[in-house]
């Protein structure tokens, strides 16, 4: 195991995100101390102090908070405290968290495909999102990187952005993947289906691109993810993390009190 993959582990613990919004927009007082917060400790602290600013900032819905993790934790020298800075992104419900991620997954290509592990959670993280506008950014490519982790990512990935286009490009994957590669992640193509269409067509690919010419034009996929058959509903909930099954009723909605994306 690398350093890198050691830190981001012992870290791991310290940016449980909860999935709630607040009602009113943040003080400015409290927004200028977070900002000036996270400047001193992503510029001057410890990697321990970073992820413990980030935890505090993580809340607070503000575009000057953004910019600030943006600027200070997505360009951290320490690979593990960068992790932690796009976890923190993935889960702020702000436009301008995602263009961050964006801009992220445009500006640093070559670390982020020598560095699997941290171009894992980009592309969670941008998923999180659940935004049309990343769809391109998780299909391009699919194989490019040589890591498994990478390419599940991008398949459930897709399955967390409920749109029609989601199951075109699963569906457009599946057929131009060579059975080989498309069978070894034939489990993650079922469960974003799945996730997105309510129906269950196992882990055959047949069943799923005769399902799909049948029902193509009149899919519909709703705002909301049904109830997952339980081993599903497993893995699901693995992949996204506990914090994202706790932002969650038991049918999978979210809690009352929780906030759309904020512009």
């Amino acid at each position: 195991m690398t350093a890198f993959s050691i830190t981001t582990l012992a870290l791991s613990g310290l940016l449980c995100v909860q999935d709630t919004r607040p009602d009113t927009p943040p003080d400015p007082a409290r927004v200028t101390r977070t900002c000036e917060a996270l400047k001193e400790s992503l510029t001057k602290g410890t990697p321990e102090e970073a992820v413990a600013a980030l935890h505090e900032a993580k809340d607070i819905l503000h575009p000057d908070v953004i910019a600030s993790i943006d600027k200070y934790g997505l360009r951290h020298k320490d690979l593990s405290v960068r992790t932690k800075a796009i976890e923190a992104l993935g889960r702020m419900g702000h436009d301008n968290a995602l263009k961050a991620l964006h801009k992220l997954d445009k500006r640093d290509k070559k670390l982020l495909r020598d560095e699997p592990v941290l171009y894992a959670t980009l592309l969670r993280e941008i998923a999180r999102h659940g935004s049309e506008s990343s769809i391109d950014i998780l299909t391009r490519d699919l194989f490019g990187v040589r890591d498994k982790n990478v390419t599940r990512t991008r398949i459930l990935g897709l399955g967390k952005i409920r749109s029609k286009k989601s199951v075109d490009e699963l569906i457009q994957l599946m057929r131009s993947t060579r059975a080989g590669r498309a069978n070894d992640h034939f489990a993650d193509f079922r469960l974003s289906l799945v996730a997105l269409t309510g129906v269950d067509k196992g882990e055959n690919s047949e069943y799923w691109i005769n399902w799909y010419g049948d029902q193509k034009r009149s899919l519909k996929i709703a705002p909301r993810m049904a109830p997952l058959p339980k081993t599903l509903d497993r893995r699901w909930k693995q992949f996204w993390d506990e914090s994202e099954a706790r932002g969650r009723n038991k049918d999978g909605e979210r809690k009352k009190g929780d906030r759309k994306k904020r512009k």
